[in-house]
């Protein structure tokens, strides 16, 4: 295996998809294969490749424990790719946690959202009581309602790793703010902040709830549910409406898209997706793609659409559903 895999080292970290090269760096460590790590080194530094491949290659060395694994860190923090300055504060959460903690401080102190979230997301990790205060002060904001929109969930999900008593007041006085008569209201951080390229992943790949086996984003594949092709353009569905979709299914059924059953006055029962009806008949398509017309005169009692997608708050992370809400909001 060894052999097979070592000549294709480079190609493979020089990927432009993270998750590939990051598995292919987490390979190379757990197979101990061997590499010039001063090539790695090289590519840490060099703005052409992709940002990816040289977050990849400081992880790779970080792991090996590469010599001049400080002056590496120094480039990636140095560099314009917040994809590698996030690496480094990866990289410097495991070697360097009192220099992590000052890094993160300046991170939350600027603009860069995506580096925001990943600080946040890093804190519980350093167990320091700085950090626990940096979590602390973002609790007060959002609590202030000053917290921006895009990083709330990621203060949230620090604030209830770190199983704290103090944070785990403040997060129990968040709770309580939340609107009683609102279904959406423990969602409303999925709202901003989300990452559409692993959206995406997760609408097509998801191991147990692809969002693609049951819908289209470009007009071919599954017609289960609706085409969703542009719902990034429709003024009529805002991001909540995308959250409600989801969280709650039937709370808003498709025309053409929801299932119901129909008893008939001779004793059948048929059920599918009812495409269409008017004053005399009802058009239906069954769930394995036969079509049926019905006339009404027919139908003795029907019971209301109800959509076949499962609710996915329980099935996904809330990270998951932010990532999907941003994915389906770039669908222009």
């Amino acid at each position: 295996m060894k052999s097979v895999i070592t000549p294709q080292i480079p190609a493979i970290l020089a990927t432009s998809d993270p998750n590939v090269s990051r598995a292919a760096a987490v390979l190379i460590d757990k197979l101990k294969l061997q590499t010039d790590d001063t090539v790695f080194a090289q590519w840490i530094g060099d703005a052409k490749r992709p940002a990816a491949s040289r977050a990849a290659a400081l992880h790779l060395l970080a792991g090996r424990k590469y010599a001049k694994l400080n002056e590496m860190i120094d480039t990636a923090l140095a560099s314009k790719e917040p994809k590698l300055r996030v690496e480094a504060l990866h990289v410097l959460t495991e070697s360097d946690p009192g220099r992590a903690a000052t890094e993160i401080a300046a991170v939350l102190s600027g603009d860069s959202i995506p580096e925001r979230q990943a600080a946040y997301q890093l804190l519980p990790e350093l167990k320091t009581p700085k950090a626990q205060a940096m979590v602390a002060e973002a609790l007060d904001k959002l609590l202030a309602g000053k917290l921006p929109a895009e990083v709330q969930l990621d203060v949230l999900d620090a604030a209830g790793k770190m199983k704290e008593p103090a944070l785990a007041d403040k997060l129990a006085k968040y709770e309580a703010s939340l609107s009683k008569s609102d279904p959406l209201a423990p969602y409303q951080s999925c709202l901003a902040g989300g990452d559409a390229e692993r959206g995406r992943e997760v609408f097509t790949g998801h191991a147990e709830f692809a969002c693609v086996s049951c819908h289209s984003t470009d007009g071919t594949g599954s017609t289960v549910g609706p085409n969703l092709a542009g719902i990034g353009s429709k003024p009529d569905k805002p991001r909540r409406y995308l959250l409600e979709s989801m969280i709650l299914p039937n709370a808003y059924i498709v025309p053409g898209y929801g299932v119901a059953s129909f008893t008939l006055k001779d004793g059948r029962t048929l059920s599918g997706f009812v495409r269409s009806e008017d004053a005399t008949t009802i058009h239906l398509l069954d769930l394995e793609s036969h079509a049926t017309t019905i006339a009404k005169a027919e139908v003795a009692s029907r019971t209301d659409p109800t959509s076949m997608m499962p609710a996915m708050g329980a099935n996904l992370t809330h990270e998951e559903i932010r990532d999907v809400i941003e994915y389906l909001e770039s669908l222009k």
